[in-house]
């Protein structure tokens, strides 16, 4: 008699179970396949365009005024230039316009040679000098008040040793008085007796002041000579000031001493006949202005004179 009961054999596992469990088996090898980095995208090499060609710089300033008289005066601008390439760059003056007034001329430009050629990454400061004739700007400018405007406009041209050429633009204006040459003239001479011994020469100056400021006769200075001798000499100072667009007279007075003279010279002057005398020196006007600050006359002037009382 068997008494363990009946002998249960368990069963194979089915094939849905199998496959099941084979696949857990991977669970592993894909989460470790997981962990490991893609390889790199193979790199795509592109043709970059070229950097830019860097432009030059340049500007352009009014500094000051140069003259010496009226025949002609220079107005001095200051250009700057800078060369950020990485070649040498030559420096000239392309087109240019000059204009007073409004009206176009009347002036010549040069270039300063300090300008010459940059180096790379250079920058240089140079003056541009343009020159005016007084007379025809005057003619030209008008005159409908006493300043002039100024206006240049100039291109710098930047040639380069590859051969390109790259012209700047600058432009200044500036604004200045106009000056006109005063009129200074000796009217008359004449002994004015006064003692025996102790004459007087008299002078009558006139000044015409044709500007739209006012103008100072700020010295005088002479010698007197009759016959071959020295007679007498003056020095004057801050004589005279001629308001805008007038005219102004002056009289100067010099004393002569007869001791030493001879004696028909005197004779002449009591008897009140005409003597011969030879009048020379120089006349200085202030005007004021910085860039021509005098006008110098020299004169030396003979002829006979009349002994008025």
């Amino acid at each position: 008699m068997n008494f363990m009961g009946p002998h249960i054999i368990p069963r194979p596992f089915s094939g849905k179970i199998r496959r099941f469990v084979s696949l857990l088996g991977l669970v592993p090898f894909f989460f470790c396949f997981a962990c490991k980095s893609p390889p790199p995208p193979e790199e795509v090499v592109v043709n970059a365009p070229p950097p830019p060609v860097p432009v030059p710089r340049a500007s352009l300033v009014f500094d000051h005024i140069e003259a010496e008289g009226m025949d002609q005066f220079s107005l001095i601008f200051m250009a700057e230039a800078e060369n950020p390439r990485q070649e040498t760059a030559a420096l000239s003056a392309g087109d240019w316009r000059a204009v007073f007034n409004g009206v176009e001329g009347v002036a010549v430009l040069s270039f300063s040679a300090e300008a010459g050629s940059l180096e790379p990454g250079e920058t240089r400061s140079f003056p541009v000098r343009l020159d005016v004739n007084p007379e025809e700007l005057i003619k030209s400018a008008g005159e409908t008040n006493g300043d002039c405007q100024a206006f240049l406009g100039v291109d710098l041209v930047f040639a380069y040793e590859s051969g390109d050429s790259a012209p700047v633009s600058v432009k200044a204006a500036a604004v200045f008085p106009l000056i006109r040459e005063p009129e200074f003239r000796i009217i008359t001479i004449a002994v004015k007796k006064a003692e025996l011994i102790n004459t007087r020469f008299k002078v009558k100056i006139r000044l015409d002041n044709p500007n739209f400021f006012p103008v100072e006769l700020s010295a005088f200075s002479f010698e007197l000579y009759g016959g071959g001798s020295f007679w007498a000499e003056g020095d004057e100072r801050d004589i005279l000031t001629i308001p805008q667009g007038e005219s102004a007279e002056t009289d100067f007075y010099l004393t002569m001493n007869f001791i030493d003279m001879r004696r028909s010279l005197l004779d002449q002057v009591i008897s009140r006949k005409q003597v011969d005398y030879r009048f020379a020196g120089e006349a200085t006007v202030s005007t004021g202005v910085a860039y021509l600050p005098h006008f110098r006359w020299k004169f030396d002037q003979s002829g006979r004179s009349e002994v008025v009382d």
